[in-house]
């Protein structure tokens, strides 16, 4: 009848992807096995400590879940390669006279074995048909600049990432976009537009 969890993994490794974007703080997807009326007490994934909190409910009268499903879904998302666990802290589950229901449980891990990402997008120039000459820098550092299509790519980790985009009579602009390793995103299409010129 009720259900609560705390779960710990490696933030340098990975992050959980928030299942809400409309409410505050990250969330973790509640289970398809929940029916739509259950109470979701806490639910809150903190990536910089590594920890997911979950715990849910079902309200009176609706009768106890029994038998098996998925009561949580977590997507993560890798931010450096190497190997993390996924343990329960703590892990409970009570009947609806909430007494603890006797469990076992297994921990488990995630082995990230690349965290090399391609980062790809295009830079558009109000007012042009050549989008060329655009310094677009990655997190401060590493630089390209595009050619007449406006397109850019990086190689780098997957992750969060910063771009801004600079051009000499444009103001300049910065976005936030997601790699995912092992694969190639595309950062959404940005539009410079024209400054103060003489």
């Amino acid at each position: 009848y009720g259900f609560e969890t705390t779960i710990r993994f490696n933030p340098a490794i990975l992050e959980v992807v928030d299942a809400d974007s409309g409410t505050a703080g990250v969330q973790v997807h509640p289970g398809s096995w929940l029916p739509s009326s259950t109470h979701i007490v806490s639910n809150n994934a903190d990536n910089g400590a590594g920890t997911i909190t979950f715990a849910a409910s079902l309200v009176a009268p609706a009768p106890a879940l029994n038998g098996s499903g998925n009561i949580v879904s977590i997507p993560f998302r890798a931010k450096a390669g190497g190997n993390t666990s996924i343990t329960y802290q703590a892990l409970k589950l009570v009947n609806s006279s909430a007494q603890i229901i006797p469990i076992s449980r297994s921990d488990g891990s995630v082995n990230v074995t690349s965290n090399q990402a391609t980062l790809q997008g295009q830079v558009l120039l109000e007012g042009r048909t050549n989008h060329s000459g655009t310094t677009v820098q990655l997190d401060g550092g590493a630089t390209v600049t595009t050619g007449a299509d406006g397109r850019y790519q990086f190689n780098t980790n997957g992750g969060s990432h910063t771009l801004q985009f600079t051009r000499a009579s444009y103001l300049r602009r910065s976005i936030s976009a997601n790699a995912v390793a092992g694969q190639t995103a595309t950062a959404p299409t940005v539009t410079l537009t024209a400054g103060d010129i003489n």
